[in-house]
């Protein structure tokens, strides 16, 4: 019977899974920066956000297709990535290195394969249209698209009438038929449109969330600089205020109170 984790044993984990990912990254010249929530946190906590749990970083894409090239499907200081290039049951347009000795068994989810561990997240930084209108038609298709690939592997659920029910069943049968994996590889394909290298403006394309960073200058991530996090130093894009407000406005105000909850439902096990 496996043991469930508690709420230490979990950061613990994300924090070992965070020093193997930026230590490779250091160690083969990959551009990377702590960002969201965790960037939040190393600026205004020193460390995760009391409430929060989870740990995020954003690749420029040209590191970030080398990152998931070299580091395939090796297993280092027992953390292993999966991604949409070396993981055929990964089903998310983003990746994912996780610790092989855990389990996270997240709500809603309905696995093709065995679920990942503990993890830290990993968003590609991509290039994106300078135009604002071009920019918006851009992230209205990228947001289609990753609602679609959302519902291709999740459960089916009923609507608030039968007809609806048989519609809605219908369109999740059609998105399941052309399956997950062929949506995410769409969604990448999409997003790499707009050369990060000669695009002035960036974001992450690939999600299709309305607080993810859509569009900001380049130049935010052309150098970063040094923040720390639960007693280490990583990496921070050097725009860090304008990137954090452009999502979160005052991002140094805490929450009201009832706020202040994690909004991440899962149960994590050692294996």
């Amino acid at each position: 019977m496996m043991k469930k984790m508690d709420d230490q044993e979990i950061k613990d984990v994300e924090l070992h899974v965070l020093k193997t990912l930026t230590d490779y990254c250091d160690r083969n010249e990959i551009r990377y920066f702590l960002s969201y929530g965790t960037l939040i946190g190393a600026v205004r906590h020193q460390g995760f956000i009391p409430w929060d749990d989870d740990v995020d970083v954003i690749v420029p894409r040209p590191d970030y297709m080398r990152l998931m090239k070299l580091l395939g499907d090796q297993e280092i200081d027992s953390c292993r990535l999966s991604s949409p290039y070396n993981n055929l049951n990964h089903f998310l347009p983003y990746s994912k290195i996780y610790h092989v000795g855990t389990k996270k068994v997240e709500q809603g989810v309905q696995y093709r394969g065995n679920p990942l561990g503990i993890d830290v997240d990993i968003f590609p930084l991509d290039g994106v249209p300078e135009d604002a209108f071009k920019a918006e038609k851009f992230y209205k298709i990228q947001k289609s698209l990753f609602r679609w690939a959302v519902l291709s592997f999740s459960p089916y659920q009923k609507a608030s009438n039968p007809f609806r029910t048989v519609l809605r069943y219908i369109r999740m049968f059609l998105l399941k038929c052309i399956g997950n994996y062929r949506w995410i590889l769409l969604l990448n394909k999409r997003a790499m449109k707009y050369s990060y290298e000669n695009a002035k403006m960036v974001g992450v394309p690939v999600i299709g969330y309305d607080d993810v960073l859509k569009r900001i200058n380049r130049n935010c991530f052309e150098d970063s600089i040094p923040v720390s996090f639960e007693g280490r130093i990583y990496a921070a894009p050097k725009g860090y205020d304008e990137f954090l407000r452009k999502i979160y406005g005052d991002y140094m105000q805490l929450p009201p109170e009832e706020k202040r909850v994690s909004t991440h439902l899962y149960e994590a096990y050692w294996r």
